[in-house]
């Protein structure tokens, strides 16, 4: 079954369970995807996290029960899981720009439900041709400081402030970690988020660090933390250039390649691997990212 298949059937489940609570990991099983593999995916597809999208719905929906019947707004918002009333209009009036009473009164054209294609996910595969090499790796024992971050595939991306700021703050300190590998530093994207609607903000968590050569055994620089990613199989990708065309090579690992490979993604971090070929906004930098891998076992 094809991915375009497979988010569709998400999106047709969503459709029909606008009034009830949704949470990811429910979502993602109508799409027989795992929640993380999911979410990533879908943040790729459609610029937006499962949130998002889902409040936009139930948005749409309630706004054809404001012109099309005689319910109190309060009960509108509350069948669409909005807490309040106020919240309600809140979230309405950013959508439609202007209250849900005005909107009853005077209509306007709503937004369409979200459509993925195949075309479209060949449009924004951008046309790249990147193999990668199937590897496996050992335990990996990484120290360094993490945030969080809107990813570079949502609308409201901060990954270029907040990833560089940590990048910043790390390498000041990296110093302080004790049997930390020369001329190699990691940056983790990490599997946190709960599964549930209501944490599912878009929101990832990104370790800047260093690789250790074995677990660490010294109390660990104030502030900072701890990751052991469990041992498995990766698919190892070059990023060439500058860092804003990285957008494009993510498209083109998680719209094209990742679909057609048999593979899906595995909950172990998503790997940067940054060595002495690494320079920063130069055309001739170059780095890797290591994808983990599990064998599709839905279909």
């Amino acid at each position: 079954m094809e991915y375009a298949h497979r988010i569709q059937l998400a999106l047709d489940f969503i459709e029909t369970h606008l009034t009830e609570a949704l949470s990811l990991a429910e979502v993602a099983d109508q799409a027989a995807f795992s929640s993380w593999h999911f979410q990533r995916l879908f943040s790729t597809l459609t610029g937006e996290p499962l949130k998002t999208y889902i409040r936009k719905r139930r948005l749409s929906a309630a706004a054809v029960e404001l012109m099309q019947s005689k319910q109190r707004i309060l009960a509108i918002a509350l069948k669409y899981r909005f807490e309040s009333q106020a919240a309600f209009t809140r979230a309405f009036r950013a959508q439609f720009g202007c209250p849900p009473g005005q909107f009853r009164l005077q209509p306007r054209r709503l937004q369409a439900p979200l459509l993925i294609s195949n075309d479209y996910i060949k449009h924004l595969s951008g046309g790249l041709n990147m193999e990668p090499d199937i590897i496996h790796l050992d335990t990996l024992h990484v120290v360094g400081l993490s945030n969080r971050f809107i990813s570079i595939l949502a609308p409201e991306a901060n990954n270029f402030e907040v990833i560089p700021a940590l990048w910043d703050r790390f390498n000041a300190r990296q110093g302080e970690i004790q049997g930390a590998r020369q001329g190699v530093s990691l940056g983790l994207c990490l599997c946190e988020d709960d599964a549930s609607e209501s944490e599912n903000t878009g929101e990832l968590s990104y370790l800047a660090g260093s690789l250790l050569e074995a677990e660490p055994t010294e109390p660990l620089p104030e502030g900072m933390r701890a990751i052991s990613i469990a041992p498995g199989q990766y698919a190892r990708f070059t990023h060439q250039g500058e860092l804003d065309k990285l957008q494009h090579t993510m498209s083109y690992i998680h719209l094209t390649w990742l679909p057609r490979s048999g593979y899906q993604l595995d909950q172990r971090p998503e790997i940067e691997w940054y060595d002495s070929r690494f320079k920063p906004d130069q055309a001739d930098s170059a780095f890797d990212i290591y994808i983990p891998l599990t064998a599709t076992d839905k279909v």
